[in-house]
């Protein structure tokens, strides 16, 4: 039997709902935005939980869509109506949605990160607009929110760099919103 493409647990109001697809950097695939939505579903039902953790298993958060799959021809309409309702539900429910940010963040990855109240980048992390840009429509949907807290100036580098470093995203977009409040909220939510 294959190993869940999401892990969801709760423990003490805490949902935790992680990516695991690490041999993939988490590559989105049908799959995975099927039981990510199941997921979010999950933990917008369950009356207890107070915070949403999303993270991701191994080097990196997520790096967005399966290419290897969409290059094959299979990410098909099952797969977006899954996404958007994972991306819906997060979005949309009460619970305070915390994304713990490493490794990557490409793409569809990115737009997973923008969801939630509070974004907490650990370690290492790249936020991607990569050349998908121009014809997929969860990146621009991405970009289009980084981009919004972002001043002119500031969204002009960025564009014309594509690659940010978390230190720049994090002071530049907001996308490290409060790094303060998120540390606080993670030591409560997350063991170790």
């Amino acid at each position: 039997m294959a190993e869940p493409s999401v892990l969801y647990q709760t423990r003490e109001g805490v949902a935790t709902i992680t990516l695991n697809r690490p041999r993939v950097l988490n590559a989105l695939d049908l799959t995975l935005s099927a039981q990510l939505a199941d997921a979010a579903d999950a933990a917008a039902r369950d009356r207890d939980v107070w915070v949403v953790v999303v993270r991701g298993a191994g080097r990196a958060f997520c790096s967005g869509m399966d290419r290897t799959l969409l290059s094959a021809g299979g990410i098909d309409e099952a797969f977006y109506r899954n996404w958007i309702r994972a991306l819906n539900r997060l979005e949309d429910m009460d619970p305070l949605v915390v994304a713990v940010l490493h490794g990557y963040s490409i793409g569809g990855g990115l737009q997973l990160a923008l969801v939630g109240g509070l974004d907490a980048a650990l370690e290492r992390l790249e936020l991607v607009l990569d050349t998908y840009l121009s014809v997929s429509t969860p990146v621009q949907a991405a970009a289009a929110e980084l981009l919004r807290h972002a001043p002119s100036s500031v969204s002009d580098a960025y564009c014309a760099s594509r690659l940010a470093p978390a230190t720049f995203a994090g002071a530049a977009f907001g996308t490290v919103r409060d790094a303060g409040a998120a540390a606080k909220i993670l030591s409560r939510a997350l063991p170790g």
